[in-house]
Formats: structure tokens, C-alpha cells, sequence
């Protein structure tokens, strides 16, 4: 996928008016052993303590959605949890957290465990999802082949700003739209919107790969206000923990995510 990011740095304040902030402390561990590496086992520990704040908070709905999600962090690879029909709502999330502490105890002669403590703050809402707040996206292919461009219409009920966010091969995370916050469209309920022309006239969607075949995923985020995604720099990776953590401080009720995969060949395939 092409990716000519121009961003504006920005301060953005993000309203959590719906939702409760718990302050909690929580320990988690990871065991080296065998193949796992001391890095894995500390990734381990810092997500075993992350689910544990979510317990200790209430938040016990759906903890296997995080396991799924913590999981695909883990091993860069987020196919599963994309192609999972349980990924997408959760009853609260993780606001922030601190390491307090960590360490490495021998548990026994073959087996070394790394202990982690958070301090966290947890969101727990208060809103349920908006059934009448929807989008429906047509026009993407499943399969296309490099120098095709990427168009596709948008149509949604109600008055809303969108994201999209691109993940190439299960890993690399990148900001599709809008390359520029300042040029952000506001979607009105009941038109038709085509992509990229209503959009974005300034940057080319041509899709292009070094691969045979390059997989991507398509995350579509509509907020009813606009609460912009904030990048450091230029053409930066996204941190895919930064935006799950943004995508879900969003209220339910304020937002609507969308999932959609396709597929790029190179010109010699």
C-alpha cells in the first residue's frame, strides 16, 4: 500500500464523559522456558497484568476478546483477531497504565519467572452501542493488482468523521485517512460519498506491493464528533497498542468500527 502521510501535530482532548475511570493495581507474570525468551516472557507478564487490572475492575464480559487481542500484539500477527466475529466490542478498556515494578524470580532449576505490577486506569462504560448509528462501505475487491487505485463508497446514518486505518501483512499498522486532521470531512447521514474524490483530491490511492500477493486490513472508525488519531512523526508505523487504545477510549455509543480485508498482486503475478 502507497503511503504519503502529511499530518498536523495536534493536542487532542478526548471526552470520556460517558464512561467511569478505575484506578487499580494488578500483577501479572510470564515463564521463560524452553523457546520463550525472557522479552517474550516479559510481553507475557505485561499483558497477564493488563487482563488482571481489567478483572479487578469488573470488566469480565469479554476478557477473551483482550486475550485475542494481547495475543496478536504478542506475535505482530493480527489476522485471527480481524478475522474474529468477537473483536469488536468490549464493555470497557485500558485508559493508561505504569509499570510499578518488575522481576525476575527462579521458580525452579529450569524455570525463570518475570513478575510485572501496573498501576492502571481503566474505563468501564457507561453507554451501549448505538444500533441506529451505521455505515455501510461498498466497492472494495477482494483482489486487485498493482497501479489499481483504491475507491470505494461510504453511506452512513448519521453525522459522523471518519478514520481508516491500514494494516499491511498482519503487522505494519499505518494511518490511511485523513492524511491532513485539519482536512477532515464531516459525513452527513443519508448521502453517498465516493473515496477517495469526496475525500481527499490532494494524494494518490494507487495500491502497490514489493510482495507476490500483500494482505491488508481496512479499519474504518466513525465518531460522531471529531477525535482526531495523533502522530508524532511523518510516515511513522502505528503502534498498534496506541490504536486499539484510542479506538477503544471512544465510547460504543460514539463510534462505529468496520473490518474489511483485500488482497494486492504485484504486476508480475
Amino acid at each position: 500500500m502507497k503511503k504519503l502521510i502529511t499530518l498536523t501535530i495536534l493536542i487532542c482532548f478526548l471526552k470520556i464523559s460517558s464512561q467511569n475511570i478505575i484506578k487499580v493495581s494488578s500483577i501479572g507474570v510470564g515463564f521463560i522456558s524452553g523457546k520463550v525468551s525472557p522479552d517474550e516472557a516479559k510481553i507475557e507478564a505485561l499483558n497477564d497484568a493488563k487482563l488482571n487490572a481489567l478483572r479487578t475492575a469488573g470488566i469480565t464480559e469479554q476478557l477473551s476478546n483482550y486475550n485475542l487481542l494481547f495475543s496478536a500484539q504478542k506475535n505482530n500477527d493480527f489476522a485471527q483477531f480481524f478475522n474474529s466475529s468477537t473483536q469488536s466490542e468490549m464493555q470497557g478498556a485500558i485508559n493508561s497504565y505504569t509499570i510499578i515494578s518488575q522481576k525476575t524470580i527462579q521458580k525452579n532449576q529450569n524455570e525463570l519467572v518475570i513478575e510485572i505490577k501496573l498501576d492502571a486506569e481503566i474505563i468501564k462504560y457507561k453507554s451501549k452501542l448505538d444500533v441506529e448509528f451505521d455505515a455501510k462501505i461498498s466497492g472494495i475487491e477482494a483482489l486487485y493488482k498493482a497501479g489499481q487505485q483504491l475507491n470505494f463508497k461510504i453511506d452512513v446514518t448519521k453525522n459522523c468523521y471518519l478514520t481508516i486505518f491500514n494494516i499491511i501483512e498482519g503487522t505494519q499498522g499505518v494511518l490511511l485517512y485523513p492524511r491532513n486532521i485539519n482536512k477532515s470531512l464531516q459525513l452527513v447521514s443519508n448521502k453517498s460519498y465516493d473515496f477517495p474524490n469526496d475525500f481527499d483530491k490532494e494524494n494518490d490511492y494507487t495500491l502497490e506491493t514489493e510482495l507476490k500477493k500483500e494482505s491488508n486490513q481496512l479499519i474504518f472508525v466513525f465518531t460522531k464528533s471529531k477525535i482526531d488519531f495523533i502522530q508524532s512523526k511523518i510516515n511513522e508505523s502505528i503502534d498498534s497498542e496506541k490504536m486499539f487504545t484510542w479506538i477503544y477510549r471512544i465510547p460504543p455509543d460514539q463510534r462505529k468500527v468496520e473490518y474489511i480485508p483485500f488482497s494486492i498482486l504485484s504486476k508480475n503475478k
